[in-house]
């Protein structure tokens, strides 16, 4: 996946686009939002049928069949490629506590009924993307990630009004989703400072192998790579908004050298540190 977070993000009218292998690699996300028609499909093993004013929020990693289309079907992608789902994430994660609560909802509810203001605010985000697709224009790019970004954020917002008027007593998690919970607000607190992931288990009191297998089946991730990504959003962060020296984000994010700081960045995103601050 290219590293530049504001490019390479699609729109689409296809849904059959969705189901191609090909087309990008497994750890990108779309969403899905019905406007007009209907259509059956299998998703993650689960049948859903679809009708306007229904969202799907999906990965490519997990299967997608569609069983069958209405002739009059119609719909609206938006397809992210991961780091900038993963900005987004991150952005929630530094303004509300309880964010993860949300994406856990969102993984364990797939296809939504929304709201006729939502819709219609999805909607909009959807025509001004479509009138900003210039690939070579930077500020295209950034309009279109603030767009998707705003299209993230109103779906919360919805799911925290349902969450909210939820019945106290309706249970949320088991004990694996409490735990991937409690893992997520350890990460908050370090900011990706700790990446040994048996420190994480040890303040969990689970043994690693545990761990491992509490995000395997929530979030279909390892708990490296979620580690990774909150640290790369939060190097990130620093390299794009502040001018602190590679030195001293490398100090600061508790590596034990420049160098081995320059090795971890590479490594994650196929480029120096300095060349992604020279393209911000």
């Amino acid at each position: 996946m290219p590293t530049n977070l504001f490019q390479h993000i699609t729109t689409s009218n296809d849904i059959h686009l969705l189901c191609d292998k090909q087309y990008l690699p497994a750890t990108a996300n779309y969403t899905l939002l019905v406007t007009k028609g209907w259509t059956d499909i299998e998703y993650n093993h689960a049948l859903y049928h679809l009708t306007p004013q229904m969202v799907l929020f999906g990965r490519f990693a997990a299967e997608l069949v569609i069983l069958a289309l209405s002739p009059d079907w119609q719909c609206n992608i938006i397809i992210n490629p991961t780091s900038q789902m993963d900005e987004t994430i991150y952005s929630c994660l530094q303004v509300e506590k309880e964010w993860h609560k949300k994406i856990q909802f969102l993984h364990a509810h797939p296809v939504l009924t929304i709201s006729s203001s939502v819709r219609e605010h999805m909607q909009q985000y959807y025509n001004i993307l479509l009138s900003h697709t210039d690939p070579d224009n930077i500020y295209h790019q950034r309009i279109q990630y603030l767009l998707c970004q705003s299209a993230v954020f109103e779906l919360l917002s919805w799911i925290d009004e349902q969450m909210r008027c939820a019945p106290a007593d309706t249970p949320t998690s088991d004990r694996k989703q409490q735990l991937m919970l409690e893992f997520m607000r350890l990460l908050k607190e370090t900011k990706g400072k700790e990446r040994n992931v048996g420190w994480y288990a040890e303040q969990m009191c689970i043994t690693t192998k545990y761990l491992q297998s509490i995000c395997r089946t929530t979030v279909q991730a390892t708990p490296t790579e979620i580690i990774d990504k909150v640290a790369m959003a939060e190097i990130k962060a620093m390299l794009s908004n502040t001018n602190k020296s590679v030195k001293e984000i490398a100090s600061e994010m508790h590596f034990s050298s420049a160098s081995s700081f320059c090795k971890y960045f590479h490594r994650l995103t196929g480029m120096s540190a300095l060349s992604f601050r020279e393209q911000r």
